[in-house]
């Protein structure tokens, strides 16, 4: 499941990937989601992998939203990202404060601070 979900990962945050091809991966991590539900032994191998991947994806995709100059192509985005994560809560995929979470990494305005955890002592 790791091995399978880091190559989506690379392949949803590469720099050099069109936006729709980004697009159609994070449809196929949604795909893997939903079926990490299934009663098929290990199948929640995958959630576990993809709920501690999906911040960077979520960090990158909110980047590249960012970064887009076309209004229509950005709010399409937009809306298919929020729309996303608004399946995932009804699946209760992942508890309902991870994918708030997500959600509100995506609404950050750009250069608005992050806040991480602090240093291990």
């Amino acid at each position: 499941a790791n091995a399978i979900v880091d190559i989506l990962s690379a392949a949803i945050v590469a720099d050099d990937v069109p936006l729709d091809d980004k697009m159609a991966r994070l449809y196929l991590l949604s795909d893997v989601l939903f079926n990490s539900c299934c009663t098929t032994r290990a199948a929640w191998a995958y959630r576990t992998a993809v709920e501690k991947k999906l911040p960077d994806m979520v960090e990158h995709l909110t980047a590249v939203y960012q970064g887009i100059s076309g209004r229509i192509t950005a709010t399409q985005m937009r809306e298919t990202i929020l729309r996303m994560f608004r399946v995932w809560e009804q699946w209760a995929v992942f508890p309902i404060e991870y994918t708030k979470g997500l959600e509100m990494t995506f609404n950050r305005k750009k250069g608005e601070f992050v806040f991480e955890d602090p240093p291990s002592p």
